[in-house]
Parts: C-alpha cells; sequence; structure tokens
C-alpha cells in the first residue's frame, strides 16, 4: 500500500489511521473497530459452514475492515481514510473521540455496523456519558 497507517495510544487503547493523501481530513473516512464482547474462548474460534464464516466479531464489522483495505489500495488517488479503533464496544472515548479530539476531520464517515439490510442512517442511537465537574 502507498500509504503509511499511524498509531495513536489513548489510556492503553490503540487506534491507527491511514490515509491515501497526506492529510488528516480527508473527505471520507472509513471507520471500524477490532473490539468485541467479551465472551467464553470457545467462541473466539471461528467455523466455515456452507461457505459462510461464523464466530466472535465476524459479523461485526470486521468484515468491513477488510474491504476498506482492498478499496484504499484499488483507489489510491482518492481522498479517503481509514480509523480503526479498539474501545467501541466500551463507548469510544479513547477511540474516535480522541482522534477528534487530535484533530482528525472530514466531510462523511462511514461505519457501516450492525445493520442488516443495507438501509443508510444519518443518526443512530449511542452512548451519552455525562461527566459531572466536582
Amino acid at each position: 500500500m502507498p500509504f503509511t497507517p499511524h498509531l495513536h495510544t489513548f489510556e492503553g487503547y490503540s487506534s491507527w489511521v491511514m490515509t491515501t493523501q497526506s492529510t488528516s481530513s480527508p473527505r471520507i473516512w472509513l471507520v471500524a473497530h477490532l473490539d468485541v464482547v467479551p465472551a467464553s474462548t470457545a467462541l473466539f474460534s471461528p467455523v466455515v459452514k456452507d461457505g459462510r464464516m461464523y464466530g466472535r466479531g465476524v459479523y461485526d464489522i470486521k468484515m468491513a475492515i477488510a474491504c476498506y483495505l482492498r478499496l484504499m489500495r484499488e483507489l489510491p488517488h482518492a481522498d479517503i481514510g481509514m480509523m480503526i479503533t479498539t474501545d467501541e464496544e466500551i463507548g469510544g472515548m479513547n477511540g474516535v473521540h480522541r482522534l477528534l479530539e487530535a484533530g482528525y476531520r472530514c466531510d462523511v464517515a462511514l461505519l457501516p455496523d450492525g445493520r442488516f439490510n443495507w438501509n443508510l442512517e444519518k443518526e443512530a442511537k449511542g452512548v451519552l456519558q455525562i461527566q459531572r465537574k466536582a
């Protein structure tokens, strides 16, 4: 790939960003996460049945990372970037949130996480995090 990933670590959580252009504000960010909700060790061994893979995190956006890598390789002149975090399942405060605080921006962010029918959404439910100052 003609672009170099940059590693960021916030409070022990790693995030990787890479862009096809030399910028921290591509037109489009492709966003994904590597973490999964905890489970028994047995669930982390994928199984292939009838040409489909089953296992912990297989459907939950991990497929998007493979698609993003291919897209970036096939469109090296497009103004796109990929953002991969490791804290999405616990709120995202040390992933995307901190990357935005560090100055990363875009016009559009795509996060194909958890939809079954490929409908586009402009809003979604999320975590409300409130901090009370003493």
